[in-house]
């Protein structure tokens, strides 16, 4: 929950929810190819595809990235 909290700013910097950010942000690594996420309802559903389509500027991705490796 740490993560999640210090993630927030940066959420609400781009606009979105966390959990959109986060997702954003994993789809960027070229690693990664496909994110299997969990929903509960059609809203959760939608806000989650809706991540699929965020453009993350760099200075963005890099505040993420630091902050999850701490």
């Amino acid at each position: 929950m740490a993560v999640v909290r210090r993630l927030a700013p940066l959420a609400e910097q781009a606009g979105c929810s966390v959990t959109q950010l986060a997702l954003a942000w994993l789809l960027t690594l070229p690693e990664v190819v496909a994110a299997a996420v969990g929903t509960r309802n059609p809203v959760q559903a939608e806000a989650n595809a809706a991540a699929a389509g965020m453009t993350l500027d760099e200075d963005l991705l890099l505040a993420v990235s630091a902050l999850l490796e701490k």
